[in-house]
Order: structure tokens, then sequence, then C-alpha cells
């Protein structure tokens, strides 16, 4: 079975833990890049989800291997500094993502 993964800022992985999230991992953007690299070498990661500080940190290189790979799916995520984007919901994310509705 696929995991969710959360690479992210503590209140974001905190929310999603909350949220029954098993593997939400709290990190600073410096931090980032090695840990979207575990993330990418699980084969049991289904969904990436990642907020826009941590997704920004990343190597060129790390985002040019998320940007072709089908799998995990990457979901970018407001962290608590990003911009507000109104009428963005997680649900509508993921289904801008996937092409899944959430309800």
């Amino acid at each position: 079975m696929s995991k969710i993964i959360v690479v992210g800022d503590a209140d974001s992985a905190l929310g999603f833990r909350l949220a029954g999230v098993v593997n939400a991992r709290a990190v600073e953007p410096a931090q980032a890049d090695a840990e979207v690299s575990q993330v990418l070498a699980d084969p049991d990661a289904g969904i990436l989800v990642i907020t826009q500080e941590c997704l920004a940190a990343l190597s060129h290189k790390t985002r040019k291997v998320l940007s072709i790979t089908a799998k995990p799916v990457v979901i970018e995520i407001p962290g608590k500094i990003a911009a507000d984007v109104p009428g963005q919901r997680i649900a509508d994310l993921v289904k801008k993502a996937i092409g899944i509705e959430l309800k």
C-alpha cells in the first residue's frame, strides 16, 4: 500500500499527524533536500505533500527529478510563512495534482 508522506514545517507536520498521516516529517527548509531524497528512494511513497518553503529550498536536481517522476505524486501546500492563496483548500490542491476529489 502506498504511503502519504508530508515534508514541511513543524506546524504543518503536526496538523497532518493529527489528521492521521503517520509519515509527517517536520524539517527546516535547509534539510528538505535530504528528506525528499529519502522519500524518492522509498518504493512505497505514493503521495508527497510538501510545503512551499521546503519545495523552494530543494536543489535544482531534486526539483527536476520530482517534476518528471510519476510516483510519488507531489502536492505543494502553503506553509506557515507562505503567501496566502485565497480559495485554495487542501482538497482543491489534491484534485489539481491527481484529479481525484476528496470529500
